[in-house]
């Protein structure tokens, strides 16, 4: 048997789709805004920073399902020499079943409702300083059965998501993993709707604490040699205080304000040498906005109405594709505000329950008739400019009260039916533009696309026929299986082969699968089983030799390196479609067993680790 040498995307491939496996969706769902961080990298040191406080270790209300021994609770408050978190010592349910852990990934399954372990881990994380917080602009969408949470305590990040797991019985599974955190910004103990951004170094929240117990606070934070009170450029008014403090490399802006109800609302954020000097003698100014847009001529093709600030530079249109791209100076939150005033100001409507701003990246989809447009604003950080794109799909037209509005001819094509349904383009493949609940999983070989639809199964049907049609998949007639209640047709192309799969939901709507093989992928790295059988790869998420046992094969994995690019070497046995009963055996442990199913022509990886086997689909 050939030992493990390397892995083509093997590990980083576990890794990315390991959330995936586990909640039976992936990629970016309709119902939320930020897509999971799954990350197996140790916490770097934050970069220098201020000093965040320690938090009031005080425990909310105890929850009634479950509550962890003084034994785990003691080993959750314990981090790893050295100051680095170690995801293990982090709380868990009291019935929790560990499916993988290590140093820095922790994923664990608990018979639990999703909320219920959200409320969980808020109230433990919070008792151990912790605090919670989302990205600025962020629109975070109420899905029962997934939650993403993020918290920061001395400028470490953790990442915690829940969700249902159909691959372990409908459970709710939870992962830990660190966020590296590029700075850090204090905030008050008893903070509460903390929104944080690391990259763009963006800090608010609301406090109950008043005007001067903020400004001690942070009088005591931000202390000399490191920070020096600009004194003639601060003012302290009782409906408004900002004060300026000078570092060596930036300076910080601090705002508060009242937030109704007896709360200080508290907003600290750079400010550049330029907004500093603009200032002037103004006791109360803002920060600098960013500018309003530029009117840029174009060849007519209805891109020219789009908005840019002020700033933007090299800027570039790209009429075939329907994209204007230019970078800026302003950081993406600044960006965003411009662009959620500027394109609702031209008729445009923003889909808010699929808003993505996080620290470097900005998603934002708008609607404008049958059009659509793309924002994608990204940032590097350090010191980087933000690059920004606007990406348009379908027939743009003119922006109400334009004078393009006003000088249609009848030579425009005519609207759509009312009834017909319109192709929205995700990532190469076409979904009604009355889809609901969208959701994809991938891998470098298998692509599956999941959404709902209210239309029923002979519409969509037809939906799919054309617009799988005029993309070049060919269907093939032997394979179509058609009733009211359910639809089955497969496709062609020369990269691969598609599965539709239609089937009436209990709401009258109809579930919507769309699974991709990239068959030429496949067969170029030589991942296919021979014709009628299945391939089962084996990985090694451990820091030893492993042992699997199956179809009376012993299988033996080294470690694994994620460095390394090439399948060439991995171990694999190729077996009957079916069930299959395997033994995983750990360094000085009593051999685990399980079962693996597989499919006609599938191929799978099983990935040991010390919470057992992890089946992985690859295609």
């Amino acid at each position: 048997m050939q030992q493990h040498q390397n892995f083509k995307g093997f590990i980083p491939f576990f890794v990315l789709v390991l959330v995936v496996v586990l909640s039976g969706c992936g990629g970016q769902s309709e119902s939320q805004s930020v897509t999971p961080a799954a990350t197996s990298t140790p916490v770097p040191p934050p970069t220098a920073a201020p000093a965040e406080p320690e938090p009031t270790a005080t425990l909310a209300p105890t929850v009634a399902v479950v509550e962890p021994t003084a034994e785990q609770r003691a080993e959750s408050r314990v981090e790893s020499p050295g100051g680095e978190l170690d995801m293990r010592t982090l709380p868990r349910f009291a019935d929790a079943e560990v499916i993988y852990e290590d140093k820095a990934t922790t994923i664990y399954v608990t018979s639990a409702e999703v909320a219920t372990v959200a409320d969980f881990s808020r109230q433990e994380l919070g008792a151990l300083g912790w605090q919670e917080y989302t990205q600025p602009n962020t629109a975070m969408a109420d899905d029962p059965s997934m939650e993403q949470l993020t918290f920061k305590k001395d400028g470490q990040g953790l990442s915690v998501f829940i969700t249902v797991a159909p691959a372990q019985d409908n459970k709710t599974s939870v992962q830990y993993a660190p966020i590296p955190l590029l700075a850090d910004l204090p905030a008050l103990a008893d903070a509460s709707n903390i929104e944080f951004s690391d990259s763009q170094l963006y800090l608010s929240y609301t406090t109950p604490s008043d005007f001067d117990a903020v400004i001690a606070f942070y009088r005591e934070q931000l202390v000399a040699p490191e920070w020096q009170e600009v004194t003639d450029r601060s003012a302290v008014e009782p409906e408004r205080t900002q004060l300026l403090f000078a570092g060596k490399e930036m300076a910080l802006w601090l705002e508060l304000t009242p937030a109704g109800d007896g709360l200080t609302k508290v907003v600290l954020q750079p400010m550049s040498n330029e907004e500093i000097a603009a200032l002037g003698n103004s006791e109360t100014p803002p920060p600098a906005a960013t500018g309003e847009a530029e009117s840029v001529e174009t060849d007519g093709s209805g891109l020219e109405q789009l908005p840019l600030p002020s700033d933007a530079q090299e800027v570039n249109y790209d009429t075939d594709f329907q994209e204007i791209t230019f970078n800026s100076p302003s950081n993406i939150n600044k960006l965003v505000e411009f662009y959620r005033q500027a394109l609702p100001a031209q008729g445009w409507t923003e889909d808010d329950t699929i808003a993505l701003v996080s620290s470097s990246l900005a998603a934002l989809e708008f609607a404008r008739g049958d059009a659509s447009l793309s924002l994608t604003i990204m940032n590097l950080g350090a010191g980087q400019d933000t690059d920004v794109i606007l990406s348009v799909s379908g027939e743009m037209a003119a922006a109400p009260g334009t004078d393009s509005d006003a000088s249609e001819t009848d030579e425009s094509p005519p609207p759509a039916d009312a009834g017909e349904l319109v192709a929205e383009d995700k990532d190469g493949l076409p979904v009604p533009d009355n889809y609901e609940n969208f959701s994809d999983e991938n891998s470098p070989y298998r692509r599956s696309l999941y959404v709902t639809s209210p239309s029923p199964v002979k519409a969509l049907f037809e939906f799919y026929n054309r617009e799988l049609s005029a993309r070049g998949w060919l269907a093939l007639p032997s394979t179509v299986g058609a009733t009211d209640d359910k639809t089955t047709q497969l496709y062609e192309n020369p990269d691969g082969q598609l599965d539709l799969r239609l089937t009436k939901n209990s709401s009258g709507g109809t579930d919507i699968n769309l699974t991709v093989k990239m068959i030429a992928a496949a067969k170029k790295d030589g991942i296919l089983p021979p014709s009628g059988q299945a391939r089962i790869y084996f990985g090694n998420f451990t820091d030893g030799q492993i042992v699997f046992n199956i179809n009376q094969k012993e299988i033996k994995v080294e470690v694994q390196d994620p460095a390394q690019t090439s399948m060439e070497g991995v171990p694999f046995v190729d077996v009957p479609p079916g069930e299959h009963a395997f033994t995983l055996t750990l360094p000085g442990e009593t051999p685990m067993s399980d079962k693996i199913t597989v499919g006609q022509d599938e191929t799978w990886a099983l990935v040991g680790g010390p919470g057992g086997a992890l089946p992985l689909q690859m295609y």
